[in-house]
């Protein structure tokens, strides 16, 4: 698809940067969180496609492949979402954590960002669209975080900033890259948690020590002079601690937690973890000793229950993003919920005006992967019953 030359060429201080950086103002037009403790749905209605405006092609009895992506994440090999080899490890719930496919795919309406695009526009206060790939059957594993930009005469296009590809939603596989799904330049990439069982042979050992220790207490008690030890002697609660630390070895950890771990191409490590705070549920994580937390909010709207997530920073109470699902219609409704949309179209906002480029990358990760953790909970219940 050829891509129209105004779109290549902006710079500091022109016009397009203009209109840029006036989207970065809290009294933007297209946004209404002045006060973010008082708001539900995002003001800006998403850009559902239909099949009049479009150009679209219907998906018939194609079996979904991910083999396609041409860059699979490396840590993903056999372990993939795309695997067909079964894992002995794979739980019962496993099969029905699979989104539908597709069935219609539209021609791309964004451009996926040069290097260069990326760092006129990223990390800024502009709105940040979610929504799931509508151009590609697999679409449904696959999330686009997007900007809209301004250029002459009011015309506005589309840039592709993020891609989260999700190779298997029960262990929270994830890979985040920069500019579009094609690009080697990933992020981050993440994976649940899980934890070693305590052995039988681990607590036999630990008995057997607390034996031993009583033993020679007792003996201790009735003997009238204390034997000499040698110096070769071992220490039955060394030889015992040993033991314990060879059986813990052995165990494959295999307790799944409520926790997901990301790492960064940086060499990062970021631990989000679900918890519930006061009445809510909440995603805590530390990074660079700062204490953050992605706190879910409820929200009534007539007969609706509307969510939404804030990213507080502990220490401060400070507001750093948010995430809020944008308004639908029943049409709109009807149509995603046909293509088996499980993640709702969505809006993000970064708050904070001067972030990082790191600190931006760890806030775009952390709020897909909650967002998508949450969603995966709330449509696959029987899977989770936390």
């Amino acid at each position: 698809m050829p891509r129209p030359s105004p779109i290549r060429v902006w710079s500091k201080g022109s016009s397009t940067s203009s209109s840029s950086t006036s989207t970065r103002s809290h009294s933007s037009s297209h946004t209404q969180y002045t006060n973010l403790t008082s708001y539900s749905y995002s003001d800006t209605k998403p850009d559902i496609k239909g099949h009049s405006t479009y150009e679209a092609c219907e998906v018939v009895e194609k079996p979904l492949s991910y083999e396609e992506d041409h860059h699979i994440n490396p840590r993903a090999s056999s372990e993939t979402y795309a695997s067909t080899i079964p894992d002995e490890k794979e739980s019962n719930n496993r099969k029905s954590l699979n989104p539908l496919m597709r069935s219609i795919c539209y021609e791309p309406d964004s451009i996926s960002t040069t290097p260069a695009e990326f760092g006129e526009l990223f990390p800024s206060t502009r709105r940040l669209l979610i929504q799931h790939d509508d151009t590609s059957p697999d679409g449904n594993l696959n999330l686009r975080l997007d900007t809209e930009l301004t250029i002459s005469r009011g015309h506005r296009v589309k840039l592709t900033l993020f891609h989260l590809r999700m190779y298997d939603l029960a262990e929270r596989q994830f890979s985040l890259r920069r500019y579009q799904r094609q690009s080697g330049r990933e992020v981050c990439s993440s994976k649940r948690k899980y934890l070693k069982p305590t052995s039988k042979s681990s607590l036999s050992s630990r008995k057997g020590s607390l034996v031993n220790a009583l033993t020679k207490m007792n003996l201790k008690a009735f003997s009238t002079k204390p034997r000499p030890r040698p110096s070769y002697e071992v220490d039955d609660s060394e030889s015992e601690d040993d033991l314990d630390i060879c059986n813990q070895a052995d165990v494959e950890a295999s307790i799944p937690t409520e926790t997901i771990r990301i790492e960064f191409s940086n060499y990062a490590q970021v631990e989000l973890q679900r918890t519930r705070r006061g009445d809510g549920k909440a995603y805590d994580f530390e990074y660079w000793g700062q204490q953050y937390t992605w706190r879910k909010v409820i929200y009534k709207d007539e007969r609706e229950s509307i969510f939404s997530f804030e990213l507080v920073n502990l220490a401060s109470g400070n507001c750093l993003a948010h995430i809020t699902p944008d308004k639908l219609s029943r049409h709109q409704s009807r149509h995603e919920i046909s293509q088996g949309t499980w993640v709702p179209p969505c809006s993000m906002r970064i708050t904070e005006k001067e972030v990082s480029g790191d600190l931006g990358d760890v806030i775009i990760a952390t709020g897909l992967m909650t967002l998508a953790d949450d969603c995966i909970r709330q449509h696959w219940r029987d899977a989770h019953r936390s």
